[in-house]
């Protein structure tokens, strides 16, 4: 979901390692096993010569869209079909608590 929502759909591994709380290795076999299938690509950053970007092919994202609604529908059946909108107003406050001590 990264690299879908990035620009050019590409970055480099540290910006995906920062964007998930992942440690590197974590990630490095995370991309061998997309790169494997197809998902993803690598390729040299010139700018820095140790470094590398991550790029979406086009089979990523068409996996990406057709995965999408069912991950939609999932999450909408298991978490907030069962919440009233009281506990859906109170669960929006605290996931944005989360997510701005995160970016702090």
């Amino acid at each position: 979901m990264q690299l879908s929502e990035a620009p050019q759909q590409r970055c480099r591994p540290f910006q995906i390692c920062e964007a998930l709380n992942w440690e590197q290795s974590r990630l490095s076999h995370q991309l061998s096993r997309m790169q494997r299938r197809m998902l993803i690509t690598r390729q040299e950053c010139e700018a820095d010569g140790r470094g590398a970007f991550v790029t979406l092919t086009e089979a990523g994202a068409s996996a990406i869209e057709s995965a999408a609604p069912g991950h939609v529908a999932a999450v909408r059946a298991l978490i907030f079909d069962r919440l009233t909108q009281d506990q859906q107003a109170a669960f929006e406050l605290a996931c944005s608590a989360i997510v701005e001590a995160l970016t702090e």
